[in-house]
């Protein structure tokens, strides 16, 4: 989906933008309620392997 988004499908770039979004708010939501004290991040499946995701 990454590639064809970057292509300029616009179907794909909003799948991928909301995509983006949903993993930043359960990331957000794990962080309160954590308190902030987080030491990873873990992500799975094959999202890891995506250069466009991953830093």
């Amino acid at each position: 989906m990454s590639e064809q988004a970057a292509q300029g499908d616009s179907a794909a770039q909003l799948a991928w933008q909301a995509m983006v979004y949903q993993i930043n708010k359960y990331i957000g939501q794990m962080v309160v309620a954590l308190h902030g004290e987080v030491q990873a991040i873990l992500l799975s499946g094959g999202m890891v392997f995506n250069s466009d995701l991953v830093a």
